[in-house]
C-alpha cells in the first residue's frame, strides 16, 4: 500500500458468494523513495470447483521501472509456488 500519494489506487470487487482471502504474504513493497511507488492486492478467491489468485497492480508513472521488474518477479515466484492459476490486471505504466 502506498498512503503518501493522492493519485491511482487498487480495489478489487468480489461477488459475495465467492470465498475471498487477502494474501498479505505476497505484495510489491512500496517503500523508499517517490520513484518506488506502487499500488497492489494480491487476493485468493475460489469456491467449490476453482481456485484462482487476483492481483491489482497500479505503479505510479515515471517510476523506476528496474526497480519494479525484480518485485513483480519474486511475488510471481511466490505465486507460482502455490501452483494456482493467477489473474494480473491493472495499471502498470510500461509501455
Amino acid at each position: 500500500m502506498c498512503n503518501n500519494s493522492n493519485v491511482g489506487g487498487v480495489g478489487i470487487y468480489v461477488k459475495k458468494t465467492l470465498k475471498c482471502q487477502q494474501l498479505h504474504g505476497i505484495s510489491i513493497p512500496s517503500v523508499g523513495p517517490t520513484d518506488q511507488m506502487v499500488e497492489n492486492l494480491w487476493l485468493e478467491i475460489s469456491n467449490e470447483s476453482f481456485t484462482y489468485i487476483v492481483a491489482g497492480i497500479y505503479r505510479h508513472p515515471n517510476q523506476n521501472i528496474a526497480d519494479f521488474i525484480p518485485k513483480l518477479e519474486h511475488c510471481l515466484d511466490l505465486v507460482k509456488k502455490k501452483q494456482v492459476p493467477c489473474i494480473i490486471a491493472g495499471d502498470i505504466n510500461i509501455d
